[in-house]
């Protein structure tokens, strides 16, 4: 009894103090980016400026891609920004809100995490490592808009020619990293404007023109 009441507890605590670990080590990660890049931030730095050891960071993200894949994907879609659209994908059927919550989530995922992201984009060409973070970070992105993309077929009110496959490749193609890196960052758009215009070719390119 006892060892069935231990396994079933957790300790609030604890879970805090895990969680702000893990923040600390992705905001010293952040900043080592920022300054040195992908290559020059070391674990070892890492831990010692974030009061941990590198076992510890070992143990919580694996390895040095895992700490960057944290910083750019998992804290800002917690963001208090997202909750609106979060709650929207999961409350209605129609895609064009949808869509339009989609373009919202990806504009703020790219936008709140872009000193990082650009650090990564810059060199990933000339280091094998971050060319397969980025293949990961793709793959992993997929995957995620998996439900997304059978919610959007159920809703039907898209295109009848487009089968599941094509609705994953345009929906996973137009909500890319490099999509948003050519509007703004190389050619100066706004995030405003990169939002608008995202929402914009996902309905046009999804969306029957019969839905209302």
């Amino acid at each position: 009894m006892n060892c069935s009441k231990n396994r079933s507890y957790v300790s609030p605590t604890r879970e805090k103090q895990a969680a702000a670990t893990r923040n600390r080590i992705i905001d010293v990660a952040e900043t080592l980016l920022a300054q040195k890049g992908f290559t020059g931030m070391t674990v070892a730095e890492v831990a010692k400026l974030a009061g941990v050891s590198q076992q510890n960071v070992y143990a919580i993200f694996s390895s040095k891609a895992g700490i960057i894949m944290a910083a750019i994907e998992d804290r800002v879609l917690h963001d208090e920004r997202n909750v609106d659209a979060l709650k929207l994908l999961e409350s209605t059927t129609d895609p064009i809100p949808i869509l339009q919550s989609v373009a919202k989530l990806v504009r703020n995922v790219y936008e709140g995490n872009s000193p990082t992201f650009s650090s990564i984009y810059g060199a990933r060409m000339v280091s094998p490592k971050l060319a397969e973070l980025e293949r990961e970070l793709a793959d992993l992105r997929m995957k995620r808009q998996a439900q997304l993309v059978k919610n959007l077929i159920a809703s039907g009110g898209l295109l009848p020619h487009l089968n599941e496959e094509a609705v994953r490749d345009i929906l996973w193609t137009l909500t890319s990293r490099e999509f948003y890196s050519l509007l703004v960052i190389q050619r100066g758009w706004s995030p405003d404007r990169y939002e608008e215009q995202l929402a914009f070719m996902l309905i046009s390119s999804l969306v029957s023109p019969k839905t209302p």
